[in-house]
């Protein structure tokens, strides 16, 4: 044994216990081994080829007992490439302290590359005289003479994931103990595959022992998924004897593509939000390729957005776990157009921690009244401030606009009606009207026009009329004609109003109101309901209609039944403390009534039983106002 380094592998390798047999036949009862076995040898791992390493399988008594008769049953004259032993069989006749029993083998390889493990089973008899049975297994390698051994940490193949950066270590090391020296990489780095780069190296390195102190540290990071490949690194260095060689490493790798989770929100944007409304955007978090977990929102909300529901955070996304949440948008002031950037993070379905946004737009605009001016031959704007009261009132820059009577707003379009019997159209928008046409001409002071879907009601002062037209995708009216049937009914129809399947038209020089019933566009019968005094115009809130009557400096309030009959009427609440009283309209929680005489607008506050309080005085720029719409 003084001839072999016992350097000692212990594997631990208890004999295994088998049945006992033998002459005897007996039935084998299972006994405790005796034999356990260790082996003696230099590193077996990428031993140089031709040269010879010393192995000793050493057989040794468990328990301080004593065996007989072991054999070893492996033929050791067919032992694999490299392996040979003293003579091609072995037995000791008895194993104990006093009799060690050592097998000797040699392993000698030809061939580099070459890997696997040398299994050696063995008998005895234990102490009882029961026959055992036994194995041992040496694992061992081959490299080539003078070479520099390679290892890849991790090892096997390298699975990335796009987005993700997998660090890879190479280590370079002296394959038969000598030194080797000046290790260089021959490949270079900026022709590596797609993903894979050098993230740090010692290399060259001057001299390279067993001990594996020169590495390369590579990245890869996918961007892509990719199917199985090999990365194969060329090195250079000079062996211990001199000569200059080569060599190569392989690593295996492939990418995946994580699950991801993407965002949508509706509506996809809170832009010109009025202030002092509330505008609820709804996010809904999916996930694609994979089921994702742990997601939450990770930035902090602007002013005005506020988290008012949902199921944040969220354990699971996918695999039917659904995840969402509301966003509420309530401006308190003008807000430039902008955008909320809402970021959140998750872990993706290969344990990835994952980021990612929703770009929601958003911005605040205020509340806009447009009040046309007869005089002027204008219509002045005023933004609403969040109590409601009328600020910044200066003209509209639209077109003239032949004494503006009524306005009527259908979505972004204003209507505007003139005593030279043209409707005017224009868009509406948060600093101006804009891209003012005329919708219809040919009327005769054409007061005001009211909507049911797609068709229009215009009331024709001068000749007493109201006509009917289909709006095009435009605005434009077109097809208009007149409702005969109403005609009498009519005494200088004033600014009408539409609500349920009722069309109401006050008469400027009667006190009639005339109700009429409307069938897909269609007016159908009428009534006259008779009020105290001539009215100029019909505001509808439900159960109530207000009903301005300039001659009494006054806002009726008359009941509104459910077949559409107006029913008692009295004062609205307010008094007469308005100044000959035109238009009129409701928004907010707030009545806004046009004073005429005093060019000026009275807000007023609506109780729930739909009395008027608390008027104020608002609004300036005004030159005997006629009519108000508030977008």
């Amino acid at each position: 044994m003084t001839a072999v380094k016992r350097i000692l592998f212990l594997f631990s390798i208890l004999v295994l216990s088998a049945c006992h047999g033998g002459a005897s036949g007996s039935s084998g009862s299972s006994g405790t081994p005796t034999v356990s076995t260790a082996i003696a040898a230099s590193s077996l791992s990428n031993v140089p080829v031709n040269k010879s390493t010393p192995v000793i399988v050493a057989f040794n008594p468990a328990n301080g007992g004593s065996a007989t008769a072991l054999t070893v049953t492996t033929g050791l004259s067919t032992l694999p490439s490299g392996w040979s032993a003293a003579s091609p069989s072995f037995t000791c006749a008895t194993v104990n302290a006093a009799n060690p029993c050592d097998l000797k083998l040699t392993y000698d390889p030809s061939t580099a590359g070459v890997s696997g493990t040398l299994t050696l089973g063995f008998t005895y008899l234990d102490s009882q005289g029961r026959q055992q049975q036994g194995s041992v297994g040496i694992t061992y390698s081959s490299a080539a003479a003078n070479s520099v051994a390679t290892s890849v940490a991790p090892t096997g193949p390298v699975q990335g994931i796009v987005g993700s950066t997998s660090t890879v270590s190479v280590t370079f090391a002296s394959g038969d103990g000598a030194p080797d020296s000046n290790v260089a990489l021959v490949t270079a780095p900026d022709s590596l595959p797609s993903g894979w780069s050098v993230q740090g190296s010692v290399l060259p390195c001057a001299t390279v022992t067993s001990a594996g102190s020169c590495q390369l540290q590579l990245a890869y990071a996918p961007i892509a998924a990719a199917a199985s490949a090999t990365l194969t690194l060329e090195f250079s260095y000079t062996d211990d004897a001199g000569a200059a060689r080569t060599g190569s490493v392989a690593i295996a790798y492939g990418a995946v593509t994580p699950g991801a989770v993407t965002a949508t929100a509706a509506p996809a944007s809170a832009s010109s939000t009025f202030i002092g409304s509330t505008a609820a955007v709804s996010v809904v978090f999916s996930a694609t390729g994979g089921a994702a977990t742990n997601l939450q929102i990770t930035s902090a909300l602007p002013t005005g957005w506020t988290l008012a529901g949902g199921t944040l955070p969220c354990a699971q996304v996918g695999s039917g776990n659904t995840c969402e949440a509301t966003l509420n948008y309530a401006p308190v002031s003008a807000t430039s157009a902008t955008t909320l950037t809402l970021q959140y993070a998750y872990t993706d379905n290969f344990g990835e921690a994952r980021t990612a946004q929703l770009n929601i737009p958003y911005g605040a605009v205020p509340h806009i009244a447009y009040i046309t001016n007869f005089a002027s031959n204008s219509v002045t704007q005023c933004t609403l401030s969040v109590m409601g009261a009328l600020e910044n009132c200066t003209q509209a820059t639209s077109p003239v606009i032949s004494a503006p009577i009524g306005i009527a707003l259908n979505g972004t379009q204003a209507y505007i009606g003139g005593l030279n019997g043209t409707i005017t159209l224009c868009h509406t928008g948060p600093t101006d009207l804009s891209g003012c046409v005329s919708a219809l001409a040919g009327g005769d002071e054409s007061e005001t026009v009211a909507f049911d879907g797609n068709v229009a009601f215009i009331s024709n002062q001068g000749t007493s009329t109201v006509e009917t037209c289909t709006v095009a995708a435009d605005g434009t009216l077109n097809g208009c004609t007149v409702a005969t049937n109403v005609t009498p009914f009519l005494t200088a129809p004033s600014e009408l109003a539409f609500q349920g399947a009722h069309l109401y038209i006050p008469n400027a020089v009667s006190p009639d109101i005339t109700v009429c019933q409307v069938t897909a566009g269609v007016i159908g019968p009428c009534t006259n309901t008779s009020v105290i005094s001539p009215s100029t115009k019909v505001v509808l809130s439900g159960t109530s209609a207000y009903l301005p009557m300039p001659a009494l400096n006054s806002v009726q309030q008359c009941s509104v039944g459910a077949d559409g009959s107006l029913g008692t009427c009295a004062d609205s609440g307010a008094g007469a403390v308005f100044n000959l009283p035109f238009g009129m309209t409701l928004f907010g929680g707030y009545a806004y009534i046009v004073n005429r005489g005093s060019n000026t607008i009275s807000q007023c506050t609506v109780a729930a039983n739909g009395q008027l309080s608390a008027c104020v005085v608002s609004g300036t720029a005004l030159n005997s106002p006629i009519d108000i719409a508030i977008q």
